[in-house]
């Protein structure tokens, strides 16, 4: 070969690949990965860095779904009961969720961090959902959340569910902002899955654990303010985030483009994911379904649903409790700890009537459905419900409300 050719084939190299270095800078960097929208498919492997990164890029002010689990966790002292504890994320905020169904979902916080229309917290809907992720919508679209399609259904609803609520963070939740609605029902979503655990995990918190006593407030939804710089300020000395900023402030630098740091990332990631792919996945189970409740635990949430109950009975409400089935028990029917979770449900049930707290079991809204592919985005994981599953749950509930209520 000419020593001509040789450069020309070694300068269209390095020019293609600066190209593609360059499109992978644009779409699909190490920060963040493509998604994908042609001739109605769709597809999104995100997961909440790649969005966040992909949000502050395009120059939306977007956080992560902030927990009181996880502000108490990571952000805070556990043992400290003089911080203001928050019960949802930043108000008004482009916030990142999940992705489950190949569709990293955003949504736009309300003024008190919730996932709903602002406008609800002047309509003042009739029935307002307490829960965790089932209830906040993990992981599918504005639309298809069991609020939204409870009011699509003729139950006007609120919610002040959050990811990684258990019992006790559901309690909070309805102390500080119930009275601002007083509706006429309180849907009380209990998880089979998680909430004995996150109850477990909950009263480890000294901020948390104080709404068991009586009259307890925060006076939380006077103090959203205080509770955006809070948590604003927590996130932003957050070392991942700080990672987010600088690589998206530093992405068009001549040097890292020189560096062909994305097209080196990429050809890892390909390596990675094919090695992943060899590997079977492991069957997980549910924590509250390897591990089932002790007595103190059935005690613990026995003293949560008394408080629950005053609190609603202060505006002359009703509390209804809604139980919804861990996954394991369509995925995996069989299984030894999934046919003792009967038991389990025996007695959480016994608490709440004992309290004379009406109860719907949503074991019945799955009954018929004989695929649960239809119902779970994973076959081995305890994820939440696809965009049917959510429908299914939403219209059995809305037709058993009327029924509850009617007698």
């Amino acid at each position: 070969m000419k020593r001509a050719d040789l450069l020309l084939a070694l300068s269209s190299c390095v020019v293609g690949l600066l190209a593609v270095e360059l499109l992978l800078t644009r779409f699909a960097n190490p920060n963040s990965r493509p998604a994908f929208h042609f001739a109605g498919l769709h597809y999104d492997s995100r997961d909440w860095l790649n969005a966040l990164y992909d949000l502050r890029a395009a120059g939306v002010p977007a956080y992560p779904i902030t927990s009181a689990q996880v502000y108490g966790q990571f952000l805070t002292g556990r043992n400290d009961e003089t911080t203001l504890q928050p019960l949802a994320g930043l108000s008004r905020t482009s916030t990142t969720f999940c992705n489950e169904l190949s569709n990293f979902i955003v949504f736009q916080s309300d003024r008190y961090g919730f996932r709903n229309d602002d406008r609800l917290w002047d309509d003042k809907p009739a029935f307002m959902l307490i829960g965790d992720s089932f209830a906040q919508g993990a992981c599918v679209p504005d639309g298809a959340t069991i609020a939204e399609q409870l009011t699509s259904a003729g139950v006007p609803t609120i919610s002040v569910a959050y990811n990684s609520n258990g019992p006790l963070a559901e309690l909070a939740s309805l102390v500080e902002y119930g009275p601002l609605i007083k509706p006429k029902t309180v849907i009380w979503l209990y998880t089979e899955g998680n909430d004995p655990t996150d109850l477990g995990r909950e009263l480890e918190f000294a901020g948390l654990r104080k709404y068991m006593e009586p009259e307890f407030r925060q006076n939380l939804a006077q103090r959203q303010p205080e509770i955006d710089r809070l948590i604003r300020a927590a996130l932003n000395a957050h070392p991942v985030l700080q990672k987010i900023d600088a690589a998206v402030s530093e992405r068009w630098a001549l040097s890292v483009i020189l560096s062909l740091r994305n097209t080196r990332a990429l050809i890892a990631e390909a390596a990675n994911a094919a090695r992943e792919q060899a590997v079977p996945v492991a069957r997980e189970l549910d924590e509250a379904v390897v591990t089932p409740p002790n007595d103190q635990r059935y005690s613990d949430l026995e003293i949560v649903l008394t408080r629950a109950k005053e609190v609603v009975s202060t505006w002359g409400g009703q509390l209804v409790f809604v139980y919804l089935p861990a996954t394991e028990r369509i995925r995996f029917p069989a299984l030894p700890e999934v046919l003792a979770l009967r038991n389990v449900q025996a007695e959480v049930t016994k608490i709440a009537t004992s309290l004379d707290i009406p109860v719907i079991d949503l074991n019945r809204a799955f009954g018929p459905i004989n695929t649960p592919a239809r119902l779970f985005p994973k076959a081995n994981w305890p994820v939440h419900l696809t965009e049917e599953g959510y429908r299914i749950v939403s219209m059995h509930l809305a037709s058993r409300l009327r029924e509850v209520l009617d007698r």
